[in-house]
Formats: C-alpha cells, structure tokens, sequence
C-alpha cells in the first residue's frame, strides 16, 4: 500500500483510539508498517510515539497489578512500535526471568544488550538468564565483557564464577574422557580464584580431577569442598573413597564408601 494510501490513514486513525485498541489488534500492524516505513524514509510520525506509550504504560499498569502475562503483551506491542526504546526490553526480559522462561528472557535481554552495549547491568541480566537456561558456556563471554565495564563489581565477579562452575560441572557430571575433563578442569580453576571459599567451585574441580585421572588432585580439591560446607555429603565421600582406592589406600576407602 501507498504510504498515503486511504487504508493506511484509516488504520492510524483505528490504532489511536483506545476505546478500539486492542493489543492483538491486525489494523494497529498495519499501521505501525506504514509509519515505520515513513521513518525509514525520513519522516518523523509522532503518531508512534502516541501508540508506543500506550502500550508501554498499560505494560506498566498491568504490571504494577501482578498480571504479568497481560504486562508482556503490552510490553511486546511497544517494542513493536519503537523498537530501539530500551524500558520495554528490560520489562520483557525481567517477566519471563520471572516466569522461568530463561531462554526468552535471555533473547530479550540480547536485544538490550544490542542497543545499549557498553551497560555492565544489561549484559549481566543476560549472563544471567543464560546461566540459568542451562546455557553457562554462552553466559562467560558475557560476563567477561561485562567485568571489562566495571571491573570492580564483586557481583559480577560471583556471577562469572557460577557460570564457570556449572560449564565445567556439565562436563564431568557423566563419565567423559580425560581432554574433555581437563576443559572443565580449567573452567573449575577459574571459579575457584574468583571464589575461593565456594565449595560447589572446590568439589567441580575435585570431580573433574578424578575424572581426568589425577587422583590426588581429585582427594585435594574434595576435602577442601568437604571443609568448606562442614563434612561434605555423599557425593564428596564418594568420589574421595574411588580417588583413595587408586592410591592404593584401601582401608580409607573402605570408611569413605
């Protein structure tokens, strides 16, 4: 359609009335093609910015009233309509934090990380979310650039320690052989330094180790998980009694097992 064609008025005319509106209304689509397409031209159409905080403050009043599901759909709307405004990215991302759906918080978040990438919150929001859709190995580099802004955040550096322990435990959690081991060895190490007194760090490292064959390394790191949360449990005793039974240590196995 002609930008300005009848049907495209009429449709801004329909997408500005609120009594009208709904969110998931397909004239507002329409209109909101044809005023993107007058912006890519050039031309300014304050009737976007009128539909954007319609929809971006109805997000917030559903919000404030704990409908999330109805906040998101506003939310959504006006990052349709205004798609480099940074709130509604944010709000989207926090709901499905909220909601556990980890994998489209962290698509949201990577949008505002796109827009605004030199904010250390922003990109740990989405380390965050990558960490905790199962995804740690994409959540590193992120933190990473996220230290590099501010280098002084004891947060950040927790943060990055998490996703380098459970990189590394997704590794040795199964049998596996010893190169793939002494990757997580690595990663384990690097949370160890950055949370020395942490013992899920203390006891990735302890298992990696003995999944990599260093079985007195394996017995080292253990017990300073062991120390570290007053005894361990039976995961620790475990791994330390087959670590003890390959240094020819039968009778501390023995007790362990």
């Amino acid at each position: 359609q002609r930008l300005d064609s009848p049907l495209a008025h009429a449709a801004m005319r329909h997408a500005l009335q609120p009594k009208m509106r709904r969110v998931d209304d397909p004239l507002v689509d329409l209109a909101v093609y044809h005023a993107r397409r007058q912006g890519d031209l050039g031309l300014v159409n304050s009737d976007l910015v009128q539909l954007y905080e319609y929809y971006f403050f109805n997000g917030n009043g559903y919000y404030n009233r704990g409908m999330k599901d109805e906040a998101l759909a506003y939310y959504r709307r006006a990052s349709q309509v205004l798609p480099k405004r940074v709130k509604p990215w944010i709000m989207q991302g926090t709901i499905l934090f909220i909601q556990k759906q980890y994998d489209e918080s962290a698509e949201a978040y990577r949008k505002l990380v796109a827009l605004q990438p030199k904010n250390d919150l922003h990109q740990s929001r989405l380390g965050r979310a990558l960490t905790q859709a199962g995804r740690p190995h994409e959540a590193i580099p992120v933190f990473h650039a996220a230290i590099k802004l501010n280098p002084e955040s004891s947060d950040l550096q927790n943060r990055l320690a998490t996703a380098l322990n459970n990189s590394a435990w997704d590794l040795v959690k199964e049998p596996t052989d010893k190169s793939v081991a002494q990757q997580a060895i690595e990663l384990a190490t690097k949370a160890t330094v950055l949370t020395p007194n942490k013992w899920t760090a203390q006891h990735t490292l302890g298992v990696a180790q003995y999944r990599a064959g260093n079985w007195q390394e394996a017995v080292d790191a253990l017990e300073k998980s062991m120390e570290l949360r007053e005894g361990g449990n039976c995961h620790d005793w475990f791994f330390v009694a087959m670590a003890r039974w390959h240094l020819g240590e039968p009778e501390d196995a023995r007790r362990l097992y």
